[in-house]
């Protein structure tokens, strides 16, 4: 149902209701299974009741500095493997590294930071190749958090008769193929129990194991990025600790923060850097919190 949205869902003995609000008004849908895969503002995660089990890792929807904005742009020319996701990290144009950019189906990419921080990227050097011949297509204005604030996974993606797929039970875009993938494993596993094999297991077990926001050092990830914020100077101090690090293969933020004795050449830095973690440790929610 085109130009259609979920406005909440509610588990019943047979099966699910789901509130939908098109042009027409508003109307309600039965079935025996649904699957949420509306964002990560999903109403229906909300309705039926999965928020209330996360952490909650940041304050409800703020603007940051400035706006942030989304360019949707046509003839970006990467060279990147298709659906690639990149964030940049250039302080002398954003030394938050709040610069994202994810190439989309077709030939379509998003850019998201805030206006300025985009048009100085799409002029450095380095990177006018990849904008020659881009064509802004749409601009939005995005924001950070949610309603409820930045949220923290989703364990168990099944309440019921409501299966969650994709950015619902993320606290970061599981990006194009973390959609599609955790779409297939959901219509599998409901497969088998329309077909009589009432488990979930196979599903809730793959959904555990298969995104980096399942584990641990995925906060040690989000938080080391304002570690490196606090830390770099200069667009020099982020060449210098990555052409150290060119050989190994993992986490930017985390092979840092592991391997601090690297740096002790720039004592300067190396201190920032050790500060920078040494915060960052105490943002990470510990074990039960």
């Amino acid at each position: 149902m085109p130009e259609t949205i979920g406005m909440g869902a509610e588990n019943t003995p047979d099966g699910v209701k789901v509130q939908v609000r098109g042009k027409s008004g508003e109307r309600t849908i039965e079935a025996r299974k649904a699957i949420a895969a509306d964002g990560r503002e999903s109403n229906i995660a909300e309705s039926v009741g999965f928020n209330q089990k996360r952490q909650v890792l940041g304050p409800p929807r703020q603007r940051r500095g400035g706006g942030m904005v989304c360019y949707e742009l046509e003839g970006v020319e990467t060279g990147l493997p298709p659906f690639s996701w990149v964030q940049f990290c250039i302080p002398s144009i954003n030394r938050s590294s709040v610069i994202y950019m994810g190439q989309l189906t077709g030939n379509s990419t998003q850019v998201s930071s805030s206006e300025e921080t985009i048009q100085k990227l799409m002029k450095l050097p380095n990177f006018v190749p990849w904008f020659r011949h881009a064509r802004l297509v749409k601009k939005t204005a995005t924001a950070v958090g949610g309603s409820r604030g930045m949220l923290g996974p989703i364990k168990e993606p099944v309440e019921g008769n409501v299966v969650i797929v994709g950015d619902v039970g993320a606290p970061a875009e599981t990006w194009i193929q973390g959609a599609v993938a955790s779409a297939y494993m959901a219509v599998k596993a409901i497969k088998r129990d329309l077909g009589g094999q009432k488990d979930y297991q196979e599903y809730i077990d793959w959904w555990q194991k298969a995104f980096y926001f399942q584990k641990p050092e995925y906060f040690s990830m989000v938080f080391g990025m304002f570690a490196l914020a606090n830390a770099w100077s200069c667009d020099e101090d982020v060449d210098y600790v990555y052409n150290l690090l060119q050989d190994k293969v993992g986490v930017p933020q985390i092979m840092i923060g592991e391997n601090l004795e690297m740096f002790k050449e720039r004592p300067e830095l190396y201190e920032r850097l050790k500060k920078g973690y040494e915060q960052a440790e105490k943002m990470v929610p510990k074990a039960g919190s």
